[in-house]
């Protein structure tokens, strides 16, 4: 997480990706997005303010996200998903580098308030108690959620299984999250250019 709204910053942001990135990790940094309180405009130029030196062509960056999970209103747009494009229009406008922002929600209702087209990345939250190497985001979820291409449930291109998740170095739960192709995809694809 590097910030929420115009209001919250992660003091550990800086150390995280260059630490991260020194180990040789795909690093990223998203945006708990407050659709409810602020413009796109305002969320997207208080995030690259402070996220947006480290979003950059080095092999390891990942595109920018944005988390929805309150969905109580999208001021300055006319819906989330106007909200979202606004956001990552304003978002790629500030860099040279090609961007091709994610947009994480839960399965259910997350996705089916962000009715997106099939173009975007998606990062579905579901602990369905699948495995993370076999599994599925969309089983068990609502029927709506599988819009980013319906019927086939293939539609994502991360999915977080888990906030349970333990692994050496890190105290504590940590989000676990899967990638369904290789690393050198996850870059190729995900990677900022």
């Amino acid at each position: 997480k590097a910030t929420e709204g115009n209001y919250y910053h992660d003091a550990s942001f800086n150390y995280n990706m260059a630490n991260g990135k020194a180990a040789g990790m795909q690093m990223g940094a998203y945006d708990f997005a407050r659709p409810d309180l602020f413009s796109p405009a305002t969320e997207a130029n208080y995030f690259w303010a402070f996220a947006g030196g480290k979003i950059i062509a080095d092999g390891h960056s990942l595109y920018p996200m944005v988390d929805f999970e309150v969905f109580n209103g999208h001021v300055g747009a006319g819906s989330y998903t106007a909200w979202f494009n606004a956001w990552s229009a304003d978002v790629k406008a500030k860099t040279s580098h090609f961007l091709r922002p994610v947009i994480y929600a839960s399965a259910g209702n997350g996705m089916c308030d962000l009715a997106t087209s099939c173009v975007l990345s998606a990062w579905v939250a579901h602990y369905n108690g699948e495995n993370l190497y076999t599994g599925n985001p969309w089983d068990g979820c609502c029927s709506c959620c599988n819009y980013v291409d319906p019927c086939t449930k293939n539609g994502w291109t991360y999915w977080q299984v888990s906030s349970t998740g333990s692994m050496c170095g890190i105290s504590g739960n940590t989000d676990f999250d899967a990638y369904p192709l290789s690393l050198s995809l996850l870059i190729s694809y995900q990677g900022v250019k």
